[in-house]
């Protein structure tokens, strides 16, 4: 069997190249343009839904929280890229906030303050 055989040059094992090759990835990602995100016009769509949502169940812990881990995980994913979001984030925290205040409110005020205010 012939060396060069052995040898190929797509050699995936060397971890230098994977580095290398990962945070080209990572830079080249940073450098594209931000291109508009499917997932914003459906929770832009949704969101408005979710007020009565909010103010026939504020007074339930695990409708609240689980709403707000909605919010918190979405906001992440979008990265600031809609401000409609981020207003509808902070008015169903203030219905909750105004019928029953809870922890993840806070959690999910605190998220957007330090997220977008702060950096």
């Amino acid at each position: 069997m012939d060396a060069d055989a052995l040898t190929s040059d797509d050699d995936t094992s060397d971890p230098e190249t994977n580095a290398n090759a990962s945070n080209e990835a990572i830079w080249n990602a940073q450098q594209k343009p931000n291109k508009a995100q499917p997932l914003i016009p459906v929770v832009e769509q949704i969101l408005p839904v979710l007020i009565p949502v909010a103010e026939k169940w504020a007074k339930d812990v695990d409708v609240m929280e689980s709403l707000f881990s909605i919010l918190k995980q979405t906001l992440a994913t979008i990265n600031g890229s809609s401000t409609l979001v981020i207003e509808y984030a902070m008015r169903l925290v203030l219905i909750s906030f105004r019928i029953h205040p809870s922890p993840a409110a806070i959690s999910l005020a605190k998220q957007v303050w330090l997220y977008y205010f702060v950096s």
